[in-house]
């Protein structure tokens, strides 16, 4: 067999534990794998198109996990064999008794395959992008529409769009989304369905968190339609300048270009204010703009993109900072801080964290 090292993209497709690593959506053998890139970051870039290639498979085979399997047979034998002891019969009712077992066993075993075969359909239907820690991945989608997934994000979308049905995709985490205008007859929408709320565009570009922390859209440019999902009317906090704030109750809001909204301290809040749009989506172009940008909220873009815990100094915690730097590369982005920011970046590697506090020149 050819040695790792020597492979290519068709290489690895057609080795099969690459195969079944990515296909897993990376839990099967994801630690050798890891240790392997790890060793020899030069693949990274080769694994990372092979497994976009291989994920960008139309008709691909999704097994059942093996405990799943293992575990729905040990219920048919456990309905089996629980059926309790009978005290002897005539040879007539014998006959029907084992009749009727077999008859229930076989009815068991018809539910179970039915709803493995459920199971398999639905997993058929849908297609799955995720990305690790520090990677970005670009989706295109069945109308040509472009998605750029953030690190540490999910992309689910039904397979097959019908040509005047709606479009719609499921996010966990962050994406920026480039959607392809449709023709004005029809006009299907394009919806992005997050935890908290939904957006409807028919052809834009946007950017969209939907992190355990905090939901965010930025509307870069065209129209969008905000519908929050929660049974109740979500109270908007609209700031305008310089200094005026008007309050709104509603289910739905419309967002125009230049536009935020985002979730505030209070449930079943939002904030709608203008912004730069370039804040919330550089990243898709490998840096970071920050503006005015608490320390705080640096160190959980870092925790979201790169799975580190960073702890920062609570006398430098708002501090404010502005300008950009380069975030394809962790160690870059944090050298880069230090330095532009005057601040002092400690990284331990055994734990993943990070600790940012003031340098002594500064203090």
């Amino acid at each position: 067999m050819k040695n790792l090292l020597a492979y290519e993209v068709e290489d690895f497709l057609n080795h099969e534990g690459f195969r079944q690593w990515v296909l897993s959506d990376y839990t099967v053998n994801d630690a050798n794998w890891q240790t392997w890139l790890k060793a020899h970051p030069e693949k990274a870039k080769t694994v990372e198109d092979a497994a976009l290639l291989l994920n960008s498979i139309e008709f691909k085979t999704k097994l059942l996990p093996h405990n799943i399997v293992e575990a729905e047979w040990r219920k048919v034998h456990s309905t089996i064999n629980q059926v309790p002891p009978e005290k002897a019969l005539p040879y007539k009712n014998r006959f029907l008794s084992v009749f009727n077992r077999k008859i229930a066993a076989g009815i068991t075993g018809l539910l179970l395959m039915g709803s493995l075969l459920f199971y398999f359909l639905y997993t058929q239907q849908f297609h799955t992008v995720s990305t690790h820690f520090g990677h970005k991945k670009e989706v295109r989608l069945p109308d040509g529409s472009v998605v750029v997934l953030n690190a540490n994000s999910e992309l689910k979308y039904v397979k097959n769009w019908k040509e005047a049905g709606d479009r719609e995709v499921w996010l966990t985490g962050e994406a920026y989304f480039k959607v392809t205008p449709t023709p004005a007859i029809g006009r299907p929408k394009f919806t992005v369905h997050t935890e908290a709320l939904n957006v409807e565009v028919l052809g834009t570009q946007f950017n969209v968190q939907s992190r355990t922390h905090k939901t965010r859209v930025v509307l870069t440019s065209g129209k969008i339609k905000i519908r929050f999902k929660d049974s109740n009317q979500i109270e908007v906090q609209e700031k305008q300048a310089p200094v005026r704030t008007r309050f709104q109750h509603t289910d739905t809001l419309v967002v125009l270009p230049g536009e935020l909204i985002e979730s505030s301290d209070r449930k079943d809040s939002y904030i709608k204010k203008a912004t730069n749009p370039e804040l919330y989506s550089s990243w898709q172009n490998d840096y970071l703009v920050f503006e005015n940008t608490p320390l705080l909220e640096l160190s959980t873009i870092i925790n979201d993109t790169y799975g580190l815990h960073v702890s920062v100094a609570p006398e430098i915690a708002q501090r404010k900072l502005t300008g950009k730097v380069p975030s394809d590369n962790v160690k870059i982005l944090l050298d880069a801080i230090s330095v532009i920011f005057d601040l002092q970046v400690s990284v331990n590697r055994k734990t993943n964290t990070i600790n940012i506090s003031e340098t002594k020149s500064s203090m």
